[in-house]
């Protein structure tokens, strides 16, 4: 995964240096990318979105050497590596979609005179592009069906527009959680900011900029937008769903720094501008430091002293790290006791509190189900459906669950503890068995 990032931003690097030729700037860009929180966490993890991320700006360079040099292998090569990251995410493929448009809208001679955009390609070239799109459907057809037929309900395969919510409280909640608490992880609110001002920059000055840059960033955009009305239900908790919209950050970017060279060529040589950006980006990068270390240790020197974070965020990650020392850390060295109390890999387990799929459960390489399949629809416990279908152990990682009435009931023998997990025997009651 992490190679595949830094294989996108060289590939960055790449594009950037091939538009406004300065080996300064074309470096810059791809290191301020990688200053985005979001996108330093999950590279190096295994959720898809920042791989999916990287092959979409490899793909981005291919498509910029078609524009240029007119040859088909460039676009072909671009489609294939789209038709991976789009595989991959669905949203690596936002900047496909405006690929296509400002293709289809070159060929018109109407359009592209309003615009002053050049004429790109061919029209026949919309034919492959179409193709990743049938592909894509295709994938996305048979991932539903398997969901339908095997784990309903576990993975979001759909929309959950804004239209969904009750009512303009409801719109304003999830507003306001993807500005305070998303938001700081996809990048700082100063430097959205200031993006945001070089974009309505370029769209003042749009006479003066690079047209074709201007149209396909302005698309970008409107597609950034349009995905947040989409998708706005989803702003609660996952940030990774913005890794995707990164792009508009190096294309703003680059497209005013093409300005500068155009209408301001002293500025954008000047070392002063130069030092006072390399500055921002300092500041930047010890922003998303802190960030990151403060996820994973908070007594980190920088962590304890920085001024970024209050004291509220503080206590927050505080709370989390407590609560992971308390519960979960145990389950870091559990499984070679596990496999001496006879506990094989393959035995299904339930390992409860945990409210996700499968976290508790990775840890210690074990078959089961966690919290998060505990119930069905109508609230009822299907433990005793488990226990009939071969489950025979509790692991329980806090002993206040202990007292859970659904719980209690199917528990057999305590077979052993390790740190603060209590491992029991499950059986079924012989009232429960005789109703």
């Amino acid at each position: 995964n992490l190679l595949i990032v830094y294989l996108g931003l060289f590939y960055l690097f790449k594009l950037t240096y091939d538009i406004i030729s300065d080996s300064f700037w074309a470096l810059y860009i791809p290191v301020l990318l990688f200053t985005s929180p979001i996108l330093v966490f999950y590279s190096n993890n295994f959720l898809p979105n920042a791989p999916s991320f990287g092959l979409a700006l490899i793909g981005l360079y291919h498509y910029w050497k078609f524009v240029q040099t007119s040859k088909a292998k460039f676009l072909y090569i671009s489609l294939l590596i789209y038709a991976l990251a789009g595989l991959i995410k669905a949203t690596a493929l936002l900047s496909f979609m405006a690929i296509v448009i400002i293709h289809l809208i070159s060929q018109f001679n109407y359009i592209r005179n309003i615009l002053k955009i050049p004429r790109i390609g061919k029209l026949i070239h919309l034919l492959p592009m179409i193709g990743v799109f049938v592909v894509f459907f295709i994938w996305v057809f048979w991932v539903r069906e398997y969901n339908r037929e095997n784990i309903t309900g576990l993975y979001t395969t759909g929309f959950r527009p804004i239209w969904d919510t009750e009512n303009v409280y409801e719109v304003l909640y999830y507003g306001t959680q993807l500005y305070t608490f998303i938001l700081p992880a996809y990048f700082s609110h100063t430097a959205v900011v200031l993006i945001l001002a070089l974009f309505a920059w370029l769209i003042i000055n749009f006479r003066k900029s690079d047209k074709f840059h201007v149209s396909f960033t302005v698309i970008i955009f409107m597609g950034i937008l349009l995905y947040l009305v989409l998708m706005i239900k989803g702003f609660t908790v996952h940030d990774y769903y913005l890794i995707n919209i990164l792009i508009i950050l190096p294309l703003t970017t680059i497209t005013f720094l093409h300005y500068l060279k155009s209408n301001r060529i002293s500025l954008f040589h000047s070392k002063a501008f130069k030092g006072l950006s390399i500055a921002a980006l300092i500041l930047i990068m010890y922003n998303t430091m802190v960030i990151q270390r403060a996820k994973y240790d908070m007594n980190d020197t920088f962590v304890k002293h920085t001024i970024l974070l209050d004291d509220h965020q503080k206590n927050f990650w505080q709370r989390i790290h407590d609560n992971y020392h308390n519960k979960n850390e145990a389950l870091e060295t559990i499984t070679p006791y596990l496999r001496e109390l006879g506990i094989k890999r393959t035995d299904h387990v339930i390992s409860v509190p945990d409210i996700s799929p499968n976290i508790t459960l990775y840890m210690m390489d074990q078959k089961g189900c966690s919290e998060y399949g505990l119930f069905d629809e109508n609230g009822d416990d299907r433990i005793g459906k488990y226990i009939n279908t071969g489950t025979r152990y509790l692991i329980v990682n806090d002993h206040r669950y202990l007292n859970k009435p659904f719980l209690s009931k199917y528990i057999d023998e305590k077979i052993g503890e390790y740190k603060n997990v209590q491992i029991y025997t499950l059986s079924i009651p012989e009232e429960i068995v005789a109703e």
